[in-house]
């Protein structure tokens, strides 16, 4: 479709014809601005539920122990980064292997389209740098999406919330898909029995402080842990008495997943702090 502006240029000696020309650029651009405003609704649908089931995914990978969301509040970028390597590891993106010139653990895409999207460096950047800061760009843009649905699911843990209890519903007038929560923080929740997550920020719902948004959990996270513990781990060793069984097995389950996290890398001082858990856990075997 063309609107430049030899088509509308005022031409007197064309007078009688420029009415039409005109009249025609308006047609055009109001319908492309209405096929915008519908494609960005529907962005704004995806947004929503691509969120929102990540989150799911988070929640429900944490309660199976296959990775450990309180990652995301431990010092420094690398345990973050593991995270979400975690995450697309166990849902398929990545595949662990061994590289054999290196003898280095390395993590490759299963999907070779999806490397041409993501993955970078710097002989790409030598090669291509537009593509290098587009695939950099993606990943970023991944990244943060990753924070902010670990962050979400960390607030639904921690309202003993699980992937069972969000759902998805289908309005069977309009067809629109509404991501709904069973069960939550009461600050989202707030005297309702069910909510939905809505893709931009409204009003709390009644009773409620923060906005039924993944993003409005995610801040609702941040501000829980800007003085708790960063981890479960450290979560439950605050406790001066002795664990419940429940709990000692969460401890004990936080620390293999750390220890498998480190893939064999461990400094002086890590190795020392092994040892002694070492040193503990077999006093523990030997007493009767």
């Amino acid at each position: 479709m063309k609107t430049e502006n030899a088509l509308v240029a005022f031409d007197p000696k064309a007078i009688a014809t420029y009415g039409n020309q005109m009249l025609n650029v308006i047609v055009q651009h109001e319908e492309a601005r209405e096929s915008a405003e519908i494609a960005l609704r529907q962005a704004d649908e995806r947004e929503k539920i691509i969120d929102f089931e990540l989150t799911r995914v988070a929640l429900h990978l944490h309660k199976e122990e296959k990775i450990d969301l309180y990652g995301i509040y431990a010092d420094g970028k690398e345990s973050s980064s593991k995270l979400y390597r975690s995450i697309l590891t166990e849902t398929g993106v990545l595949a662990r292997k061994v590289d054999d010139e290196t003898d280095k653990v390395v993590y490759d895409f299963t999907d070779t389209a999806l490397k041409g999207k993501f993955e970078f460096s710097e002989d790409l950047k030598e090669k291509d740098e537009e593509e290098y800061k587009k695939r950099r760009s993606r990943r970023n843009a991944l990244n943060m999406r990753l924070a902010r649905v670990c962050k979400a699911a960390v607030a639904l843990y921690e309202a003993k919330a699980t992937a069972e209890d969000m759902q998805i519903s289908k309005n069977e007038e309009t067809g629109e898909l509404n991501a709904i929560i069973a069960k939550g923080p009461k600050e989202v929740m707030g005297k309702s029995g069910t909510i939905q997550i809505h893709s931009k920020s409204v009003s709390p719902v009644d009773g409620a402080t923060a906005t039924p948004t993944i993003s409005g959990l995610a801040k609702l996270a941040d501000q829980q842990h800007k003085t708790k513990p960063s981890s479960k781990q450290e979560t439950e060793s605050t406790d001066k008495k002795a664990p419940a069984a429940a709990d000692f097995t969460a401890v004990i389950n936080a620390a293999i997943m750390a220890v498998k996290a480190k893939e064999g890398k461990t400094s002086a001082q890590e190795k020392t702090l092994l040892q002694n858990l070492a040193n503990e856990i077999k006093a523990c075997l030997a007493a009767k």
